[in-house]
């Protein structure tokens, strides 16, 4: 992966805190079906024009670590945030992986 790539980034302000949500741009629009489990990346929670940037992995850091909530999905973000120490775990769902955080 590239230093500069770049992902799709949407940051939502609620009366919680902040909800974050990211993917990686090759995957948006696409759907993820394994068993019981629907990651759904056709909806404006992951691309809502007005609203969604691309952004780097550092900007996305800043936005994941100021969140009350993040929810996280794609190979190239995943990695990206295990590496730097920002996700511990994550899941799959039909070989896309996908994780979120939450600030308790």
């Amino acid at each position: 992966m590239g230093k500069n790539k770049s992902f799709f980034l949407t940051v939502r302000e609620t009366k919680t805190g902040k909800i974050v949500s990211v993917c990686d741009k090759e995957i948006l629009g696409k759907v993820f079906e394994e068993d019981e489990m629907i990651i759904d990346l056709r909806t404006n929670f992951y691309y809502e024009e007005g609203l969604t940037i691309e952004a780097d992995v550092e900007k996305i850091i800043v936005e994941i670590k100021d969140a009350f909530t993040s929810s996280i999905v794609g190979n190239e973000i995943v990695d990206a945030l295990l590496k730097a120490g920002i996700i511990k775990k994550f899941k799959e769902i039909s070989g896309i992986k996908y994780a979120m955080t939450v600030r308790i």
